[in-house]
């Protein structure tokens, strides 16, 4: 009996402390932006490399583009060799958007000092399974010579359409990046990118006060700005500003990242990809694959049509909204001129004395 007892009591002091936890304490996924992100799959579009994208420099180093992805987001790939035999593989932003990321340097080695060489396909160290696709030009086989003028022990290779590495030792892959082609890179994003991301902001993240400097804050718990206006209630400003619908279309030029402006000129791919024309007509100089997928575009860029609506929407609420604010002007400066002009005359309550 006080066997049982003494269970009962842990029982009960167990559902105690379960039933003590405050779940509220808790972040969920829809709390936590990258969650709410990748919680559905993304699209399936992989990274590769342009063809002619990659070289070799004066220094020995290796260095391309990857497009695609995702997102679209360009990225730059960096292939080094080190006395030791070592590879390094870089990749980061091309144009990042708030500048170069931290990198720690105190665990990283010293820079590298041996050269990479490309590799034919009749080379023997290049594996007999990528021959093929060497001689094709849709991979290319790396090899690291020391300053003594011997070989390291590796070699790396890297595919082109999807991008792949992968490092070789005997013939044998024994490191592999992005095997399965599901490489993903989390780049910056700019505040608000994607209008399905700001439909799904809490508010906990979201900036309630529009940058504005909050001076003091009202009887009703309401923000007071520095420019003397007041915080608005939530069901206020949603009535007075809905967000606006995503139709799917980017919201600049994939390959500059410049938002649509006037003087953009937007054009579409066959692919139904978008760019500025001065970035379609710069690239297809180079090749004539498009920039975000390798497909080839047979030279064909057509006119945006739905991309130049919205920047001509927005030109014309823009030119409305000066409009309005110069017509307010002048009603003001109108109005204080007859005012001045009233007290000169000594106006009051309806009288005026000559």
């Amino acid at each position: 009996e006080s066997s049982m007892r003494a269970r009962a009591v842990v029982f009960v002091g167990l559902f105690a402390a379960a039933s003590a936890v405050d779940h509220a304490k808790f972040r969920t996924c829809e709390k936590t932006s990258f969650c709410r992100r990748h919680r559905k799959a993304e699209a399936a579009r992989q990274f590769l490399i342009p063809p002619g994208s990659a070289s070799v420099d004066s220094s020995g180093r290796v260095s391309a583009q990857l497009h695609g992805g995702p997102h679209g987001v360009p990225l730059t790939l960096e292939l080094a060799g080190f006395e030791s035999g070592a590879f390094r593989l870089r990749l980061t932003e091309t144009k990042p958007l708030h500048g170069p990321r931290w990198e720690p340097d105190d665990i990283l080695m010293d820079p590298p000092s041996a050269q990479l060489v490309a590799l034919e396909a009749s080379a023997a160290a290049v594996p007999e399974a990528l021959r093929p696709s060497v001689a094709s030009g849709e991979a290319s086989v790396y090899a690291l010579r020391r300053s003594d003028g011997s070989d390291g022990p590796g070699v790396v290779s890297l595919q082109l359409h999807p991008f792949r590495a992968a490092l070789h030792v005997a013939g044998e892959p024994v490191v592999e990046l992005n095997p399965e082609g599901k490489f993903y890179f989390e780049h910056h994003r700019a505040k608000g990118e994607g209008a399905a991301a700001a439909a799904v902001a809490p508010p906990d993240e979201a900036d309630v006060h529009g940058g504005k400097t909050i001076v003091d804050y009202g009887e009703d718990g309401l923000a007071v700005y520095s420019d003397g206006t007041k915080q608005q209630r939530a069901s206020e400003a949603e009535a007075e500003a809905a967000p606006a619908a995503d139709d799917g279309l980017p919201f600049a030029c994939l390959l500059c990242r410049e938002p649509w402006h006037k003087g953009s000129r937007p054009v579409v791919t066959k692919c139904e990809h978008y760019f500025c024309e001065k970035c379609a007509l710069g690239h297809f100089k180079q090749t004539r694959r498009c920039y975000v997928c390798a497909e080839q575009t047979g030279g064909i860029f057509n006119h945006a049509k739905n991309i130049q609506a919205k920047v001509d929407a927005r030109a014309e609420a823009q030119a409305a909204a000066a409009a309005s604010s110069e017509m307010t002007e002048e009603l003001v400066a109108e109005y204080e001129a007859s005012q001045k002009k009233a007290a000169c005359r000594g106006s009051t309550s309806g009288w005026t004395y000559m």
